[in-house]
């Protein structure tokens, strides 16, 4: 007997609350795990999840990104990181991790922040060498009149 029978087993004896929360969502990520991606998702957005939301909004946003959409899945998460936090679940380390992995910070919003500052005093410095080059040139070339 498979998971997902036990699963569909318990969901025949009409559960409520958080039993019946609980079995649809693992439910969803067997039939995810499957393949079945659709399924899964219709399965999660068939259910109110109650205290289970954040755990059902990360769940349909692994599938998102298991179909492709990237910015469904960022949606999802952020949603369930934000439940999370209401709620007071300790899932919000794994939705970061997700989110970060899915929007990478540029090496530039990394750096300490006096580094930062030196780089913006060269690209400055940069430009105004490049302007004063500009001007010189401008200087050095007659008019030719007409």
């Amino acid at each position: 007997v498979s998971a997902e029978e036990e699963l569909r087993w318990v969901l025949t004896a009409k559960p409520t609350g958080e039993v019946r929360m609980l079995a649809e969502l693992r439910l969803a990520r067997v039939v995810a795990a499957r393949g079945e991606l659709q399924g899964a998702l219709e399965i999660l957005l068939a259910t109110e999840a109650g205290a289970y939301e954040p755990a059902y909004a990360e769940a349909r946003g692994d599938i998102y990104l298991q179909q492709g959409e990237r910015d469904k899945a960022i949606e999802a998460y952020e949603g369930a990181l934000v439940l999370a936090a209401a709620s007071g679940s300790g899932a919000g380390n794994s939705l970061q991790l997700k989110l970060q992995a899915l929007t990478p910070v540029p090496a530039r919003e990394l750096m300490p922040e006096e580094a930062a500052v030196e780089e913006v005093a060269v690209e400055e410095a940069a430009v105004e060498e490049a302007a004063a080059e500009e001007a010189v040139t401008e200087d050095a070339v007659p008019a030719v009149e007409e």
